[in-house]
Order: structure tokens, then sequence, then C-alpha cells
């Protein structure tokens, strides 16, 4: 009877261990961790639209994104400030939690609310696609956002 109690916890011991030592499995890191980006244009309602950055910084950093190692991104969309967390795998992008500042400006309420329905992203090295959901039943919607590495 003993040595089925010894055979049992052992059993169950081996069972809890893991190849790697039995920590997490180490994730590959994003390719947006550590990137700071600015926002160049975006189609809304089906049509493009341009940021003129040539008018300066201040409309320049004033569409910024940003994607930190630690899985919090942060950014500016005109007048309002925001934050929260994303998580990607392979090209899909989801920010999550995002809090802002409750300020109301065109175009960028609708760019944070743009942000919320982001689904996928291309990342060339110099530029960022995020493809959002259309939300065709709002009056305004946008379904792609192009950005600008700084």
């Amino acid at each position: 009877m003993k040595q089925i109690y010894v055979l049992v916890i052992a059993v169950i011991i081996g069972g809890c261990s893991t190849i790697n030592g039995g920590g997490p499995t180490p994730t590959p890191q994003s390719s947006l961790a550590g990137t700071s980006w600015h926002l160049v244009s975006y189609i809304q309602n089906g049509f493009p639209k341009t940021i003129d950055t040539s008018a300066g910084p201040e409309i320049r950093f004033g569409f910024r994104l940003q994607f930190s190692d630690s899985a919090r991104f942060t950014g500016r969309a005109q007048c309002n400030d925001f934050h929260g967390y994303y998580r990607t795998n392979l090209n899909t992008l989801s920010l999550d939690s995002i809090f802002s500042t409750a300020v109301y400006c065109e175009p960028g309420a609708t760019i944070e609310d743009a942000l919320g329905t982001v689904k996928t992203f291309e990342n060339t090295g110099t530029s960022l696609s995020l493809y959002c959901s259309p939300q065709t039943w709002m009056k305004t919607y946008i379904t792609l956002l192009v950005y600008e590495k700084d």
C-alpha cells in the first residue's frame, strides 16, 4: 500500500513539471513593442483624408501612437490623450481597456473611436497600417489608419 501511495505522488509531481523548467512559455516580442508613430492619413466614410504634417509639429505630434515593451500603448488624438493595453498575434491587434480624456474635437474623437475597432495591422518598419472593423451604423466611421514611424 505504501508503494502505491509513493507511486501516485511521484506521478502527480512528475506531471506538474515541464521541459522548460516550469515557467511560462516565452512568447516572441511584438513587432510593435518599443515603437512610436504619427498619423499621416486615414479613410473616413470611404474617403481618404490626410494629416498636413507640414503645418508644424503641433499637428504632426497631435496624432501619436506609442507601443511599450510591456504591452501598453499611449497616444494623442488632437485634443485627447489615451492609453490602454495591446495584444498581437501574427497580424491581429487588439487594443483593450482604452481610457481617454473627454474633450470632444474632430477628427480626434473619431480617430479615438476607431482605435477600439482595430482588428489587424501591417508594420513595414517605416509605416503602420491599422485596419478597423467598419462601424457603418455610426454617422462617421474609419476603416483604416496609417501611421509613419517617428
